[in-house]
């Protein structure tokens, strides 16, 4: 791997539902989230857009509430180390995740990863238990950003 090009994986976790109130799910969780947004929100412009922050014409389908690991460790750390983080994390909220499960929430960890044109993810046993006993989604999106760039010719 070139110098130019670092590994990069973030996992989040995320909160989804029809009738999601992000003010209780953090209230549950006791812990903000990076972001979170109610069924029919309008959702902000990005922060490159010169309207930033200001509320665009896209509507938000479902409600969701989302918390990220800090931008730090999303280039430290591989997926398995992120993904022990939300095992630790999550057992240690057990009993809120299932309340949220019982309200029928969707619990989920997306996992994006831009390690180049191969990339290995070891997940133990003892992870897929945690989160299967948790009733935890797993989601991957595999990236080659290198190969997602235009050509310079």
């Amino acid at each position: 791997m070139s110098d130019e090009q670092k590994e990069y994986c973030s996992c989040k976790l995320y909160i989804r539902g029809d009738d999601l109130d992000p003010h209780q799910v953090t209230t549950l969780l006791g812990v903000e989230p990076s972001e979170a947004h109610r069924l029919g929100d309008h959702l902000p412009y990005p922060r490159n857009h010169k309207d930033a922050g200001r509320p665009s014409d896209l509507i938000v389908r479902t409600g969701t509430w989302r918390l990220d690991i800090d931008k730090e460790k999303q280039w430290s750390w591989d997926a398995a180390a992120q993904l022990d983080y939300w095992c630790v994390f999550l057992t240690s909220r057990e009993a809120v995740i299932r309340e949220l499960q019982a309200r029928g929430y969707d619990v989920m960890i997306d996992c994006y990863i831009d390690e180049g044109p191969v990339v290995y993810v070891d997940l133990s046993t003892e992870l897929m238990r945690s989160l299967a006993n948790l009733g935890v989604a797993l989601k991957f999106g595999f990236y080659d950003w290198a190969n997602l760039q235009p050509d310079k010719d």
